[in-house]
Formats: structure tokens, C-alpha cells, sequence
């Protein structure tokens, strides 16, 4: 069948079959290796991942937010990410796990069922990452008996529709999500941690690249600071060259020398002219690199009180 597929039009037959349409294409719209975000967003998942701190991402629907949690599970070698979709009725213990108390209750009263608090819960995105973070070992006591665990390995975790949720969600997670633990009260209060060996890694990683940036940031000051040094020096040997060619130029005028005189202290001054512009290109250049070195993001002194 070709397009156009549908018409609209009443007066044509009604098809004896059904019609033979394309296949769904979404697969391929949402294939993460034709992803491509901005460079904006590729240094934000950076600084997150250096961080190991969660990223929040904004923006229209249809945007591509979804699917960078894709994308980045897809380069960095993952498995898919684990999905929480939030929900209006969302709280915090829901991103960690679920717990089927009505069916704990009915067991309770009726003497049915498992007696072990376990077989009532269910592992959601952020509990199953956290789990699979850690050793066999120190984890198996608390794995469901449909729990897949394929660890230790770090996973993508994505919180989709986080705008969905209710007011105090967000505030009830910044504890537990920056330091990637929870507790579970059903397990006698259990606290179960993602691996301290990755989180130390991670310091180590972060500590050593800020020292890098703060050696790069010393080097460009430095470098700033002498080029702006000998601007200035440049600057006043510039000003005495200029008088020196006007006073030869007066001398000349008034019969006490000759012209050469002259051309001699206009070539000097033209000289320590050139020089300077040199030095002043290399000082706009060492602050391009300071600027770069400390990432910007500041606004001049007389542009800020200018927009005020």
C-alpha cells in the first residue's frame, strides 16, 4: 500500500483486508547509537560521572532526555538502564523497593504464605543498582528469589518524570541519592550501601584531576601575570620613546641637529611600538587561558554594575 494511506474521503470502499502498513520505526528513532547530544550535555555527564553525583536534566518533551540515559549506558559498555517511572503517587521508598504489606497482613492473620518478610518485597531501579554495586556475598541475604544478579557492576539509573511526583519527593531522596544507601524497615531496618571500594575511586579520581585543573590554573596566572608585567614595562618605555623622537624632532626644527637624528628616535620609538602590541596580543592570549583554566562564567566589573 502506498501513501497516501488514508484519504478521508467517504466515498471510497472500505478495504476487504486489512491494510498492509509500515512497521513501527520507534526502534529505530530510539537507537542509542544514532544519539547526539550538544557539548553542553556531553561536559555535564562528565562533571556528573567525575562527581558521582546525579545529573537532573530540563527541557521540552521530546527532547532527547530519555534517551541520553540510553546513549550513555550504550558507550560506556552497561547493561539498558534501570527505569523509574515516577508516578503522582510516588514516595522515596518507591525508587529503592516496594512492599506488598496487605498480602504480609493476610499471611499474618491467616497463617498462609511465607512468614519471611523478604518474599513480600520487590526491588525497583535505584535498589537493584545499589545491589548489583556490590559483592555476592554482601548482598545475597537480601535477594528476592526472582532477583537476577549478574554483579558487582555499575548501572545507569534513570528517574523519568521526576515532575510527576509529589512535592516532597526530591527532598525525601537527597540523603540516600548522594550518598547511595537506604534503609529497608522490613528487614529490621537494614542499611544497604553501594560499594565503598567504587565510591573510593571515584575520590581518588576526583581528587586527582582537581589537582591537575588547580596546577593548570597556577600555570595560567602565572603565565598572565608576566605577560602583563612586561605590557606595562613595554607601555613606558613606549611613552619615553615618543618623547625622546618629539624633543629630536624640536631640535631638528630649531637648526641644533640633523634629521638623522630624527629618523633614529621615530625608529625606536616604532620598535618599542611593535613590541608592545606583541605583548599585549600574548597578554589577551594568557587570559583567554586563565578564563579557560577556571571555566569562565563571571561577568566584568563594569559590565555587571552596567547591567544593574
Amino acid at each position: 500500500m502506498s501513501l497516501p494511506y488514508y484519504t478521508g474521503n467517504p466515498e471510497n470502499r472500505r478495504q476487504d483486508g486489512a491494510a498492509k502498513l509500515p512497521g513501527s520505526r520507534r526502534a529505530r528513532q530510539t537507537d542509542p547509537a544514532g544519539y547526539l547530544p550538544d557539548k553542553g550535555l556531553v561536559d555535564a555527564v562528565n562533571v556528573a560521572l567525575l562527581l558521582g553525583q546525579p545529573l537532573l536534566l530540563t527541557g521540552e518533551p521530546g527532547t532527547g532526555k530519555t534517551q541520553l540515559a540510553y546513549s550513555l549506558a550504550w558507550e560506556l559498555g552497561f547493561d539498558v538502564p534501570l527505569i523509574f517511572e515516577t508516578k503522582s503517587s510516588s514516595t522515596a521508598r518507591d525508587l529503592f523497593y516496594g512492599y506488598d504489606t496487605l498480602s504480609r497482613f493476610h499471611a499474618a492473620q491467616t497463617g498462609e504464605g511465607s512468614n519471611a518478610s523478604l518474599d513480600y518485597l520487590t526491588w525497583h531501579a535505584l535498589g537493584i543498582a545499589i545491589l548489583q554495586s556490590r559483592p555476592l556475598t554482601d548482598v545475597e541475604q537480601w535477594l528476592t528469589k526472582d532477583f537476577l544478579y549478574n554483579g558487582p557492576r555499575r548501572s545507569v539509573v534513570l528517574i523519568d518524570e521526576i515532575d510527576k511526583a509529589p512535592r516532597d519527593f526530591p527532598n525525601d531522596l537527597l540523603n540516600e541519592v548522594e550518598n547511595l544507601y537506604f534503609r529497608v524497615p522490613e528487614l529490621g531496618n537494614a542499611r544497604i550501601a553501594a560499594s565503598e571500594a567504587r565510591a573510593q575511586q571515584g575520590l581518588v579520581q576526583f581528587e586527582q584531576t582537581v589537582a591537575l585543573a588547580l596546577e593548570e590554573t597556577e600555570g595560567a596566572f602565572s603565565g598572565f601575570n608576566r605577560n602583563a608585567q612586561r605590557a606595562q614595562s613595554l607601555d613606558a618605555a613606549a611613552r619615553h620613546a615618543d618623547e625622546a623622537a618629539q624633543l629630536a624632532r624640536a631640535r631638528f626644527d630649531g637648526g641644533v641637529t640633523d634629521f638623522q637624528a630624527v629618523l633614529l628616535a621615530e625608529r625606536e620609538a616604532l620598535g618599542i611600538r611593535e613590541q608592545l602590541v606583541q605583548a599585549r596580543v600574548a597578554q589577551a592570549g594568557a587570559l583567554v587561558a586563565v578564563y579557560r583554566a577556571i571555566g569562565g562564567g563571571w561577568i566584568p566589573t563594569d559590565q555587571s554594575q552596567a547591567a544593574r
